[in-house]
């Protein structure tokens, strides 16, 4: 799916287990494409229920997200995390959650937006390679306030 909008691209998928919390995501949103990469807390099983959680809170932020409003998707995103895990209040015991990046991007555009929640994002270009940091929160997690906004970076 990813070749037939981008030429110049590689996928190195190597998760720890089968089953488990690590995320590789790629669809069409609103007129562009939306890649993310994400790692959720826990190996095995438990990695797994957050896998599903935080791909249930991406699908949902996306039917009420605009399309390439990345910075709000994500913070959508873990307010829905928040709440699926009843993190959104004083007596919430969950501590879990995701660190992600996303990228938007139209095809044939010269120019792709960046999220990073605890996840930086390198771009190599001939000999030379570029780093963006993300924000140090991630989704998710106790201590990270409901209203949580995640920077986008062009």
């Amino acid at each position: 799916m990813l070749s037939a909008v981008v030429k110049d691209h590689f996928i190195l998928w190597e998760p720890r287990d089968v089953v488990g919390g690590d995320i590789y995501w790629y669809g069409a949103w609103g007129d562009g494409c939306l890649v993310l990469l994400g790692d959720c807390t826990g190996h095995g099983v438990p990695g797994a229920f957050m896998t599903l959680i935080s791909i249930g809170a991406l699908e949902r932020a996306m039917n009420e997200v605009e399309g390439g409003d990345i910075g709000k998707l994500i913070s959508r995103m873990h307010q829905y995390i928040q709440v699926s895990l009843s993190q959104h209040y004083e007596g919430g015991e969950s501590d879990d959650g995701i660190e992600l990046g996303a990228c938007y991007f139209m095809p044939d555009q010269p120019q792709m937006t960046f999220v990073g929640a605890r996840f930086d994002l390198f771009i190599a270009e001939q000999a030379e390679v570029s780093l963006i940091k993300g924000i140090k929160k991630g989704l998710g997690y106790r201590h990270i306030p409901y209203a949580q906004g995640y920077e986008e970076t062009i």
